[in-house]
């Protein structure tokens, strides 16, 4: 579901033909490169972790996959991310984690929601800088 994924997969791996659906492949995804910046793993993993428990609660978790999608365009486009003051990253590293399966963590996740959403949070802050972005326009079909 990643447009990043997405548009690597169209535009590099299986350029479409016109208005042509590519079924992805396992050779389509070998040819994606992932990053070394491996510090950022159990971030991601954790972030997952939110977006699980949300979901099994039928609850919006919209945010935290648009956060997961800031976190891979500023590990694919560094540059460009530390160009425009634009990383969160490094807002990321003491967030409490979560089991998949614990109840009690909604009022975790609600905490943490409240917390980096908020319009003068860095990190909140730094997701809005990234529409500005060129390339993260073009990946999101806004350019």
């Amino acid at each position: 579901n990643s447009k990043l994924a997405q548009y690597f997969i169209r535009t590099f791996a299986a350029p479409r033909l016109g208005s042509t659906f590519i079924e992805t492949k396992i050779f389509h995804l070998l040819k994606f490169r992932i990053p070394t910046k491996t510090e950022f793993k159990d971030v991601l993993v954790n972030m997952v972790g939110y977006i699980l428990i949300l979901k099994k609660q039928n609850q919006n978790s919209t945010f935290f996959e648009r956060l997961i999608d800031a976190m891979v365009y500023e590990l694919y486009l560094p540059e460009a991310i530390q160009a425009a003051s634009a990383e969160v990253l490094k807002y990321l590293n003491n967030l409490p984690v979560v089991e998949e399966e614990d109840k009690p963590n909604l009022k975790t996740i609600e905490k943490v929601y409240k917390e980096l959403s908020d319009p003068q949070h860095p990190l909140s802050i730094a997701m809005f800088k990234m529409d500005a972005i060129e390339e993260i326009a073009i990946i999101e079909g806004k350019k």
